[in-house]
């Protein structure tokens, strides 16, 4: 990303928020389940923003004067819950970015050349796909295939609604 944004910390209610905010190239970090003190210690000693869905969390978090390093999602829906994250972030839309990152670790992206992708995804992406991208942790491919554009598409309308004011449907 061009601008550099706060490390952010998904609680356990928000592994599908912190996939496509990886996919966003945010730097998301989702430990494995821990109680909500060592949560809180964690967002504190890595200077995180913690996302949560936690009512108690949010409220010691606020009473320990750390107010602007939590956001308490309100909505189940991953869209919703994107915008609202983008709103409190101070980010006007989208921000689709070159930089993704691996939805499973996290980890950075490489950009692979023809020659080092022929052999490690399917022949039909190979042929398609004109960016494909490697995460080196997991030894995982990627490429911006048509859950990517459905993502994408879905992702850019919410904003719309969301940055209008307007009362977002299930079905959007």
């Amino acid at each position: 990303m061009s601008e550099k944004f706060p490390p952010l910390i998904a609680d356990r209610m928000c592994g599908k928020l912190a996939k496509y905010l990886r996919i966003m190239g945010f730097e998301v970090c989702y430990p494995p389940a821990m109680t909500d003190i060592n949560l809180i210690g964690m967002a504190i000693r890595k200077s995180a923003v913690l996302l949560t869905r936690d009512r108690w969390i949010e409220e010691k978090m606020r009473d320990s004067s750390r107010a602007d390093q939590v956001i308490l999602l309100k909505s189940d829906d991953v869209y919703q819950q994107v915008c609202h994250v983008l709103d409190r972030l101070g980010i006007a839309g989208p921000p689709f970015v070159d930089n993704a990152r691996c939805i499973y670790c996290g980890g950075e992206l490489l950009e692979l050349n023809a020659w080092e992708a022929k052999n490690l995804v399917p022949p039909y992406v190979f042929r398609t796909q004109i960016e494909i991208f490697h995460c080196p942790i997991c030894n995982l491919q990627f490429w911006k295939g048509t859950q990517w554009q459905s993502f994408e598409g879905r992702l850019v309308n919410f904003s719309k609604t969301y940055s209008e004011g307007k009362k977002i449907s299930e079905n959007s």
